[in-house]
């Protein structure tokens, strides 16, 4: 059995000895039930909603007032005491421009490796931190280290290669958006989110993967590379192409990053 087997073994003897197996089955189910099924013939009847694009747009980027009887009280707008913004959602990556493999590191080390005290930059619920970013690069990534899938290690700060290899065909049809320059794959480890805190587990493990999607969008921004947050996606395929034990590691959301495709001189 190889080194990388026999640790995922150990990470499942060590928390399913505590898992009750019907919990498992239930946060399994309803993790199973929140999957859009991209890529297969259901896509069509599960995948969309009913409603209109005119009701959609009604929807996005509005607040939700509960009554219309309260009173509100305005902010000052004064000088901000933190600088908080946010690029456009990545459209289209430009082909045109490569990354570094060890700017991509320094992304992860600034939005997710561990201080010496093994604190992280982001809350997490029983400080279990039972979420795992894997690191898929495309054709555009420089050293050498193109086309292959990685997991980071949050305390060694280090990238544990998974796979030597991924198709171009394949890293293209992971998502929509044209020519992203590297994706994230965010990972829930099922049994270590639930050996402790039960179902409640998983709940506090999807909110510690939006910490970390946030953080990883501030760092790539502050070097210029965009991003998008992907809900649909293949997830058999990806974690058939990174070599994931299904076992123990269900794929929760994708997080696309690049260099905006500008059009007329201006970002599109």
């Amino acid at each position: 059995m190889k080194t990388d087997e026999t640790a995922s073994l150990n990470q499942i003897g060590f928390a399913g000895q505590f898992v009750d197996a019907d919990v498992e089955y239930h946060v399994r189910e309803f993790h199973q039930a929140c999957v859009t099924p991209v890529g297969s013939g259901f896509e069509n009847l599960f995948g969309f909603s009913a409603v209109t694009n005119n009701h959609l747009k009604r929807a996005e980027f509005a607040e939700a007032r509960f009554s219309h009887l309260t009173q509100t009280i305005e902010i000052p707008q004064e000088k901000p005491i933190c600088n908080i913004s946010r690029f456009a959602s990545l459209h289209h990556g430009d082909e045109g421009i490569e990354i570094a493999f060890s700017l991509i590191g320094r992304i992860f080390n600034q939005a997710l490796a561990a201080d010496q005290q093994r604190r992280r930059p982001y809350p997490s619920g029983g400080a279990l931190y039972a979420v795992e970013a894997i690191l898929i690069t495309g054709p555009r990534v420089q050293e050498g280290q193109r086309l292959s899938a990685f997991h980071f290690l949050p305390v060694s700060n280090a990238f544990e290669q998974l796979t030597a290899h991924v198709s171009a065909s394949d890293f293209s049809g992971l998502s929509d958006v044209p020519n992203p320059s590297f994706y994230v794959l965010y990972c829930v480890n099922l049994k270590k989110s639930i050996f402790k805190y039960r179902a409640r587990g998983y709940r506090l493990s999807l909110l510690e993967v939006g910490s970390m999607y946030q953080n990883m969008l501030s760092c790539a921004q502050s070097v210029g590379v965009s991003s998008r947050v992907l809900s649909g996606f293949p997830e058999r395929q990806i974690a058939h192409m990174c070599h994931l034990d299904g076992r123990l590691l269900l794929p929760t959301i994708v997080q696309a990053f690049g260099f905006e495709k500008k059009q007329d001189g201006n970002p599109a």
